[in-house]
């Protein structure tokens, strides 16, 4: 079985350092402010890192700092100059002027070699607009600027190591044994029972006969116990005939196996006697 993992490779934050924002007919302090505002807001999504001129005086000392930000604003050498020494990947640069009763901000990116990466002219009422249009600014620059120093890259995709599932043999199916016929055994016990309740109207019969053949017993009517011993005899005997037939039939169903079939039985009157009727 097989499988792939995808290999996402995170690329490194965009460098950028900023030269400051220009200020016509606003406060230097105010335009500052919105500066490192602007240098924060880029920086929070964590794909673009900020160098601001607070950190280049740190950096490269404050003398060297003031002669690279001493160049005029057209000199494409002296702003490459200043993103090599940082490392930087693009230059931002931007103006806040005072015209009328609308501030208006510009914001460009170039690259070290001068080339636009971002840019872009707002026209706000007010201070607080500003601030809030330096939000939506930022948000856009970082995706101008993804797009154009970070373009996604193919995703690499490796096998994984091969797992081998080992297939589980299951033993083989036994079927459960057929059931036991019960037909038979109900054949043997009703042929038992039949023949034992033949055996005892035969002992009665024999016992009437018995009570007519001593003369020492007084018999109210010797002709109807004789009749009756002998209705009992003749009884007797069909039911031990029934039995014993249905005994055997029993035995040879289990010995020859025939198919169980609902045994089905019952005693029919015959001229002579009784005989046991049915199918099993």
């Amino acid at each position: 079985m097989m499988s792939v993992l995808s290999l996402v490779l995170v690329a490194a934050p965009i460098q950028l350092a900023s030269v400051g924002f220009t200020s016509v007919k606003v406060s230097k302090p105010l335009v500052a402010s919105f500066e490192e505002t602007f240098a924060l807001r880029l920086s929070q999504s964590g794909q673009v890192r900020v160098t601001t001129p607070r950190d280049v005086v740190t950096v490269l000392g404050v003398e060297r700092q003031r002669q690279l930000l001493g160049c005029a604003d057209d000199s494409t050498s002296c702003l490459a100059e200043l993103a090599g020494a940082l490392g930087s990947e693009g230059i931002v640069m931007g103006e806040v002027a005072q015209v009328g009763r609308v501030l208006q901000l510009t914001i460009k990116v170039l690259s070290p070699g001068g080339k636009p990466l971002y840019s872009t002219l707002r026209r706000v009422k007010g201070e607080e607009a500003l601030l809030a249009e330096l939000d939506a600014v930022a948000v856009e620059a970082v995706t101008t600027l993804l797009a154009a120093l970070r373009p996604p890259k193919a995703v690499v995709e490796a096998p994984l190591a091969t797992v081998t599932t080992r297939e589980v043999v299951k033993p083989p199916v036994v079927p459960d044994p057929p059931p036991r016929p019960v037909g038979p055994w109900v054949v043997l016990g009703a042929g038992g029972v039949l023949a034992v309740a033949g055996g005892v109207l035969q002992g009665l019969a024999v016992a009437d006969l018995n009570r007519l053949a001593d003369h020492t017993v007084s018999v109210d009517s010797p002709s109807a116990l004789r009749d009756a011993g002998k209705l009992k005899q003749l009884f007797g005997l069909s039911l031990l005939g029934a039995g014993g037939a249905a005994v055997i039939a029993g035995a040879l169903w289990l010995a020859l196996g025939v198919p169980r079939v609902a045994p089905t039985a019952w005693l029919s009157a015959e001229g002579s006697g009784f005989a046991l009727v049915g199918a099993w």
